[in-house]
C-alpha cells in the first residue's frame, strides 16, 4: 500500500512540474506558435524552417519572399514598393523546394497572397531533392505545418528549450535575437561574410576557414579534370528528366495552378560566371537536365499567366568577383537591383528568347 502511495505521488509531481514547464513554455512561446509575443516582442528564431510558422500566424503581410540563402538579403520594405503589396521574408537557406512547398501548402490554406518571389536555385532546376540534412531534416520541423494544431507542441520538447528553463528565458539562445523585419535572416552585415566581398583575395580571410579551403580544392580539381578531358558527355536519361519535370509539377506548377490570382516571380539566381562555367564545362549531364527544367518552366509560364520567370545571365557584374563571396552569394546590392530589374521586367524569358538565352 505504501508503495502504491509513493508510485501515486511520484506520478502526480511528475505531471504537475510537466504542467508548469510547459505552461511556461506556452507563455514565452520563443516560436510565436501559440500566440503573439507577450514579451520580447522583437526577437526571433534563427532558424526559419521553424520560425515561418509564427510569422505566417501573428504578421499581416500579402506577399512573401521564400527562396535559398541567395534571397535572405532582400529587403522586403523594397519589394513592397518596387512590386507592390506587403512582403515578408521568410526565405529558408540552403532549402529544396520540396521544403518550401511544406509551407507554401500552410501558407495558401490559410492567407490570400498576392505575390511570391522565388529562387529557382540550380539544385532544383537539376534535382529532386526533398529531405534536409542535420538541423534543417524535415523530421525536424514539417509536422508544424501539418493539419494537426496539438503537435507543435513537441519543437519545444528538446535539450535547448529545456536548458531555457533551468536558466532564463531571457536570454539570446533562447528567446532568439533581436531582428528587423525588413529581411529578418540577412546575413551580409556579419564581419565574416562582409570580409569576404571584394574580389577572390578576400575570399581566403580568413585563411583557416576550412569550407572556404574546400571549396577551393573542389574548384581546382574541376578545372583539372576539365583540362584534361575527364567529362563525361552522356546524355541525360529520359527517366531523370520525367524525374525533374515530376518535381517542378509538385513543388511549383501545382500552387501557380490553384491561385490564379497570385504572381509567382521566379528568379534563376544571379550566380558569378565561375559557378556557370563549372555548371556548363564540367556538370554536364546536370546543365542538361537544367536546360530541360528551364525550358519547360518558361513554356508553363505561357500557360499559367500569373508566373514570371527572370533571368540576369548576360549581366556584365556576374563577371566581376568583387561582387561575390563565394561561388554563389551576391552582394545585398544585387538583391537590390534585381526587385528594379522585375519592376521593370527586364531579364524576363519567354518562348521567343529562351534558346537565345541558354
Amino acid at each position: 500500500m505504501r508503495y502504491q502511495k509513493g508510485v501515486k505521488t511520484f506520478a502526480i509531481s511528475s505531471l504537475v512540474i510537466i504542467s508548469i514547464l510547459l505552461s511556461i513554455l506556452f507563455v514565452y512561446d520563443p516560436l510565436r506558435i501559440f500566440h503573439k509575443p507577450w514579451l520580447y516582442r522583437s526577437y526571433l528564431q534563427p532558424n526559419m524552417r521553424e520560425q515561418a510558422l509564427g510569422i505566417i500566424k501573428n504578421f499581416d503581410f500579402d506577399s512573401i519572399i521564400i527562396g535559398s540563402s541567395v534571397l535572405e538579403n532582400t529587403s522586403s520594405k523594397e519589394a513592397s514598393q518596387k512590386l507592390g503589396g506587403t512582403f515578408v521574408n521568410i526565405s529558408l537557406a540552403g532549402s529544396s523546394y520540396y521544403e518550401r512547398s511544406i509551407v507554401l501548402k500552410y501558407l495558401f490554406a490559410r492567407k490570400e497572397i498576392k505575390g511570391i518571389i522565388y529562387s529557382l536555385d540550380s539544385g532544383g532546376l537539376f534535382g529532386t531533392s526533398t529531405e534536409g540534412k542535420g538541423n534543417y531534416a524535415t523530421s525536424n520541423w514539417s509536422y508544424l505545418y501539418d493539419d494537426n494544431p496539438f503537435n507543435d507542441i513537441e519543437i519545444y520538447l528538446n535539450n535547448k528549450y529545456a536548458k531555457c528553463l533551468l536558466h532564463s528565458l531571457s536570454k539570446r539562445r533562447c528567446m532568439g535575437r533581436v531582428v528587423d523585419m525588413d529581411r529578418p535572416s540577412a546575413w551580409y552585415k556579419y564581419p565574416v561574410n562582409a570580409s569576404k566581398f571584394g574580389g577572390l583575395k578576400h575570399w581566403f580571410n580568413p585563411n583557416d576557414d576550412y569550407r572556404v579551403k574546400s571549396a577551393y580544392q573542389n574548384i581546382l580539381n574541376i578545372i583539372e579534370a576539365v583540362e584534361n578531358g575527364e567529362v563525361s558527355n552522356a546524355k541525360d536519361s529520359k527517366k531523370k528528366e520525367r524525374a525533374s519535370i515530376k518535381y517542378l509539377n509538385q513543388n511549383i506548377l501545382r500552387f501557380a495552378s490553384s491561385h490564379p490570382s497570385t504572381t509567382f516571380y521566379l528568379l534563376l539566381p544571379p550566380y558569378s560566371r565561375l559557378d556557370n562555367a563549372l555548371l556548363v564545362q564540367y556538370h554536364k549531364s546536370a546543365y542538361q537536365r537544367w536546360q530541360t527544367s528551364l525550358r519547360y518552366l518558361v513554356a508553363m509560364s505561357h500557360k499559367y499567366k500569373n508566373i514570371k520567370i527572370y533571368g540576369w545571365g548576360s549581366e556584365p557584374f556576374i563577371d566581376d568577383m568583387s561582387n561575390y563571396k563565394d561561388r554563389f552569394h551576391y552582394s545585398h546590392k544585387i538583391n537590390s537591383w534585381i526587385l528594379d530589374a522585375m519592376a521593370s521586367d527586364k531579364g524576363r524569358l519567354t518562348n521567343s528568347n529562351i534558346k537565345q538565352y541558354i
